[in-house]
């Protein structure tokens, strides 16, 4: 599988980031956070990233990135739960990672019944 086609990285500023996340900190110079896609054995990595105000609004944008990847292969007609994303502080560190399969809730229709069961 090519990661290439997932057009990742088509710029987070095009996904509506949380209202916290674009809210800027002016006492300090903030931090720039990075979103590798992971897909097997290939790796995307993202050399340009996004400037966030703290780690919890790069862990909301990689939430909001990942679920708008999903949604663009389900607009084409496939939908690959086998990504994840790894989320790196300009210092390198991991500071979050996310399993596609844990950025959307399945529903499977009930066995018996035909009816959807939540959760």
């Amino acid at each position: 599988m090519a990661l290439e086609p997932y057009g990742f990285k088509r710029e987070l500023s095009s996904v509506a980031l949380p209202e916290e996340a674009a809210t800027p900190r002016t006492e300090a110079r903030l931090p720039r956070y990075f979103f590798d896609l992971h897909g097997g054995d290939e790796l995307l990595i993202d050399h340009e990233g996004i400037v966030l105000p703290h780690s919890d609004a790069a862990t909301s944008a990689a939430l909001l990135q990942a679920r708008d990847i999903l949604a663009g292969d389900i607009r084409g007609g496939s939908l690959a739960l086998n990504l994840w994303l790894a989320v790196r502080n300009e210092a390198g560190a991991i500071v979050h990672e996310l399993s596609f399969q844990d950025a959307v809730e399945i529903r499977w229709p009930h066995e018996k019944t035909g009816v959807a069961r939540l959760g």
